[in-house]
């Protein structure tokens, strides 16, 4: 929804509340003005960073384990339910990981052919990745690692040497971060870093960062692991330390960031994935190792395979849709469009509103509990929004409203009741008035 009021003409951070950076949203309004509401486009288009990744990781890995680890590590990724169910959601952070992981790849690729114009795209795409989310700074240790690391001989290389290479790195990014702020009109402080801090939403800690990972590694995968971290611990090596870095740093700031939800763990899955290759690196004999990898890799996808269908097993049919509709429309996209599209739509679940064909104000276009419960969107505030765009319709169906706020909706609008196969609790406002 961001996307499509950018493509409108609506600025970021000025009009348009955001508590993100604005590269996807830039990328996405591209595709909405090319292909307005085909929510396929742009699942596609984070299928194809999904495919950065994964390409990305099997270079590096490549590079300093060899071609079994490789493709061992590509499997074991995704073997992980939740990265297949990412790699086609439209959310942020597999785009910033997959641009952080090819940054990383870029700095290994650069020692290889010494050519100092890596170590610059290098740190142009680690930007682009914080320019995407932020919380791929927390993988910044692993990148400047990364840079001291010689592929071929698995040694650290010459400091002086590293030590400038670095520096391009850092200088680089620092440049292309503070430019698309620049120009983007971004506000760090007030919306990208302030309301993260001070979030209230208690969801998090050790005992739910391990409940999330036990629930998305599936056991043959967590085996893998557990034989990968033997060998980081019996055979240590230079570039074992760059994964490893890797999963503790991101490690622990999940287990001490608030709120932790499922998506954050894809932080965490690329080093798992990384480090479980290494579990092929018990077996010394080439030939052994060759038919072992590939019952590897079949054993890893299998599992993926597996968890898919047993995912769509446990979710059961498709939620309820409109009886009236002969199109098969979705219940409250289909409510929606009731209302005479030129006009504003207010709801607390925006993917309603997209579906519909109808905007939603761009003070609005983020409504989370994170915003609510930090006070950055208060019942009077909705109040004021109200006031101003005056909606012809409103849909709340996500959140537990104030009393204040909905006994104002009674004073202008009229409750309609929603039709009794909704698969949820809704309240649905018209202005008074007859609709089209």
């Amino acid at each position: 929804m961001k996307a499509v009021l950018v493509a409108k003409g609506f600025s970021l951070f000025s009009e348009i509340w955001t508590d993100q950076p604005p590269l996807l949203t830039f990328i996405l309004a591209v595709t909405e003005t090319l292909f307005p509401r085909e929510i396929i486009v742009a699942r596609g288009l984070i299928l194809a960073f999904s495919g950065l990744l994964l390409w990305s990781l099997f270079r590096i890995v490549y590079r300093l384990e060899g071609r079994a680890s490789a493709w061992l590590a590509t499997a074991a990724l995704l073997a992980i339910f939740e990265y297949q169910i990412l790699s086609v959601s439209v959310k942020i952070g597999l785009p910033a990981v997959a641009l952080a992981t090819a940054a990383i790849d870029q700095t290994l690729a650069g020692a290889d052919d010494n050519k100092i114009w890596r170590y610059w795209i290098a740190g142009i795409l680690f930007s682009l990745s914080l320019q995407t989310k932020m919380f791929t700074a927390i993988l910044f240790p692993t990148l400047v690692f990364t840079v001291f690391v010689q592929p071929e001989s698995g040694r650290l290389g010459p400091l002086r040497l590293c030590s400038f290479r670095a520096t391009q790195v850092v200088l680089s990014a620092l440049i292309s971060f503070f430019l698309i702020a620049a120009i983007s009109g971004e506000e760090i402080f007030s919306q990208l870093v302030i309301p993260h801090y001070n979030s209230v939403v208690a969801q998090g800690g050790i005992w739910v960062l391990i409940y999330l990972l036990r629930k998305a590694i599936p056991l043959a995968l967590a085996l893998f692991l557990l034989a990968g971290l033997f060998v980081c611990l019996m055979r240590m090596k230079v570039s074992h330390v760059i994964p490893t870095i890797w999963l503790v740093s991101a490690g622990l700031v999940l287990a001490l960031h608030r709120p932790l939800w499922d998506h954050h763990l894809l932080l965490l899955y690329v080093p798992i994935a990384w480090i479980s290759a290494l579990s092929i690196q018990l077996v010394s004999w080439p030939s052994r190792r060759s038919v072992i990898c590939m019952g590897s890799i079949i054993l890893l996808l299998t599992t993926g395979i597996w968890a898919n269908y047993n995912f769509r097993l446990s979710v059961g049919p498709l939620p309820v849709r409109s009886a009236t509709s002969p199109e098969g429309e979705w219940i409250f996209p289909a409510l929606l469009r009731r209302a005479p599209a030129e006009g504003w739509t207010i709801t607390d679940n925006l993917l309603d509103a997209y579906f519909a064909d109808r905007l939603v104000p761009p003070e609005l276009v983020v409504w989370s509990l994170k915003r609510m419960m930090g006070k950055y969107l208060t019942p009077e505030d909705l109040i004021s929004i109200i006031q101003k765009r005056k909606p012809d319709q409103i849909l709340l169906r996500r959140f537990d409203h104030a009393r204040i706020f909905l006994d104002y909706l009674e004073l202008d609008y009229e409750r309609i009741p929603v039709s009794q196969q909704a698969p949820v609790r809704a309240f649905y406002y018209v202005r008074k008035g007859p609709l089209r």
